[in-house]
C-alpha cells in the first residue's frame, strides 16, 4: 500500500505544477502603431515579438499624468526597438486583478516572449526605464 502512495503523490505534484505553468497569465502586446504613439490597449490584440513595458494607469492619478509625455517620448524614440502599453485599471478593473496591481502607476517589464521580466510601482524616470532594459539585457541604441 505504501508503494501506491509515493507515485501518486509526485504525480500530484508534477500535476499542479504543470497546472500553474500552463494557467500563469501573460499579457497580450499589441502591434507596434505607424505613427509612434503609445498604444492604449485592452489585451485582445495580436502579439508581436518586441520587449514590452506595459503601465498600469488610472484616470486622474497624478504620477501616471506624469508618466504619459515620458512614455509618449520613449514611445516615439524607440519605436520598433521595445513597445509601451498603457491599460488604465479604472476602465479595466479586471486587468489590476489579473495581474496583481497593488498600485499606480505600476510598470511591468516584458521580455518579446511576453515572460514578466521586472516590475515597478509609482514614478519611473525615462532614464531609469532605460537604464532598467539595459541592466535586464536590453541595450537600446540612443535615438
Amino acid at each position: 500500500m505504501r508503494s501506491i502512495w509515493r507515485p501518486l503523490i509526485a504525480a500530484v505534484a508534477i500535476g499542479a505544477v504543470v497546472a500553474a505553468v500552463v494557467l500563469r497569465r501573460r499579457v497580450e502586446v499589441a502591434p507596434a502603431p505607424t505613427d509612434g504613439a503609445k498604444v492604449v490597449t485592452d489585451g485582445s490584440t495580436p502579439r508581436v515579438p518586441l520587449p514590452c513595458l506595459v503601465e498600469f494607469s488610472a484616470g486622474d492619478c497624478g504620477p501616471c499624468k506624469t508618466m504619459e509625455p515620458i512614455l509618449d517620448g520613449l514611445a516615439r524614440d524607440y519605436q520598433g526597438r521595445f513597445r509601451i502599453e498603457t491599460i488604465d485599471i479604472w476602465k479595466r478593473p479586471s486587468a489590476g486583478e489579473e495581474h496583481n496591481i497593488r498600485m499606480y502607476p505600476t510598470q511591468i517589464f516584458y521580455d518579446a516572449m511576453g515572460n514578466e521580466l521586472f516590475r515597478h510601482e509609482g514614478f519611473f524616470s525615462r532614464e531609469d526605464i532605460l537604464a532598467k532594459w539595459k541592466d535586464l539585457g536590453q541595450d537600446f541604441e540612443s535615438p
